[in-house]
């Protein structure tokens, strides 16, 4: 991830909020959070707390190495003010869900892409099915450019929930 030059790693809420989001074990994250050294110059000095604090050695799934090196860099990120009102737009990816995240249209249409058709029949429902996605999308954006009730009363009637 490119982070505007910074290459030092921090353990601060967010990045705690990260590691435990992605899974890393509590005891591995209450080490982190408990020791009192936070930040952290760049990868080698980030890794030489990782090995004192018996991280490295850890074998188990999710890794633990990788989950809390993520956290830290999104911890970085967060701390010198990076990013501040990005949504981060994924497919769903875990490493994605940080901050204010999205999942991408194109990702939720591509299911609907994938599934196999076999007939003419399928083939029209599943390209319906696709211009509806899309048809859905456009409306919300419309509304977001210009947000009323009776705009939201529509997409309500037209998509219900």
């Amino acid at each position: 991830m490119l982070r505007a030059g910074y290459g030092d790693y921090v353990i601060n809420a967010e990045a705690l909020d990260y590691m435990r989001r992605r899974g890393l074990a509590g005891s591995v994250v209450a080490r982190l959070e408990a020791d009192p050294e936070h930040r952290f110059a760049d990868e080698a000095a980030w890794t030489r707390h990782l090995e004192r604090l018996g991280i490295t050695t850890l074998t188990v799934t999710p890794d633990p190495v990788l989950v809390a090196s993520e956290g830290a860099v999104w911890g970085a990120i967060k701390a010198h003010g990076l990013l501040p009102d990005t949504v981060i737009l994924s497919d769903d990816a875990g490493q994605f869900a940080v901050g204010r995240h999205a999942l991408c249209w194109v990702h939720a249409e591509r299911l609907i892409h994938k599934l196999d058709t076999f007939t003419d029949k399928h083939l029209q429902a599943q390209q319906r099915l696709r211009s509806l996605v899309w048809w859905f999308y456009a409306d919300l954006k419309a509304y977001r450019r210009d947000p009323d009730k009776r705009r939201r009363g529509q997409l309500r009637v037209a998509h219900p929930i």
